[in-house]
Order: C-alpha cells, then sequence, then structure tokens
C-alpha cells in the first residue's frame, strides 16, 4: 500500500504498482547511468562465496537485460 508523495531514483526493475517514471516534460532532469560495481578476492573466497559472486552478476545481467551496459 502506498501512502503520501515521494519522489526517488529507482531503476525500471523496482518500479511497483502504482508508480510511474517521472520525465524531463514535467520539469524532472534526466538521470545519469547507473553504475553497479561488485569487489571482491577471489582467492579468499569459498565455494559458497564464489557461488554468491555468480548468483549476484547473474541477477544483475538478468535485470540489465536491455539496458545500456558501459563496461568500465
Amino acid at each position: 500500500m502506498q501512502n503520501g508523495l515521494c519522489v526517488t531514483a529507482l531503476t525500471q526493475a523496482t518500479l511497483q504498482d502504482g508508480m510511474r517514471e517521472l520525465s524531463e516534460d514535467e520539469g524532472f532532469p534526466a538521470l545519469d547511468p547507473l553504475r553497479i560495481g561488485l569487489f571482491y578476492k577471489h582467492p579468499r573466497l569459498t565455494p559458497t562465496g564464489l557461488h554468491l559472486v555468480s548468483e549476484l552478476v547473474a541477477s544483475l545481467e538478468s535485470v540489465s537485460a536491455g539496458l545500456r551496459i558501459v563496461p568500465t
């Protein structure tokens, strides 16, 4: 249930029912691309830790499908 008024920056994947994207036509600026980084020390990770990293990367790739990805 949503109450009140709020403006925040969210990804398309996290918008909930009843939310909408505000546009430049409505006076809101375009946002810069979102950058997500995952830093870890591979040699120190257990097999479970490596599996978690794999799952996180797969989830990010799934959410980002159709978005412009900028490698750094």
